[in-house]
């Protein structure tokens, strides 16, 4: 729904998405991610770097992941860490 421009709706899925996994105790970085790029899309971004944060850690544990996506983990990194400048 993002890439069709329609982000609140699917920030609106992926925090739902969020809860029940968090009702079992079972984060996902996927969902961190999307919700980070929902987000920064929407002009949130002091709200979207906790998530980036969130989504880099699990992610860049997984072996495959971290050896196939590594620009993308780059990026959940950068986005995820908080800077002086504001952002």
């Amino acid at each position: 729904m993002r890439s069709l421009g329609r982000c609140a709706e699917a920030l609106a899925i992926h925090e739902s998405l969020l809860e029940e996994y968090h009702k079992v105790n079972a984060p996902d970085g996927y969902v961190h991610e999307e919700i980070g790029e929902c987000l920064l899309a929407l002009g949130r971004r002091d709200e979207a770097r906790s998530h980036f944060a969130a989504a880099h850690n699990p992610l860049s544990q997984d072996p495959y992941f971290s050896q196939h996506e590594t620009e993308r983990l780059e990026r959940m990194r950068s986005l995820g860490t908080a800077r002086r400048d504001g952002w």
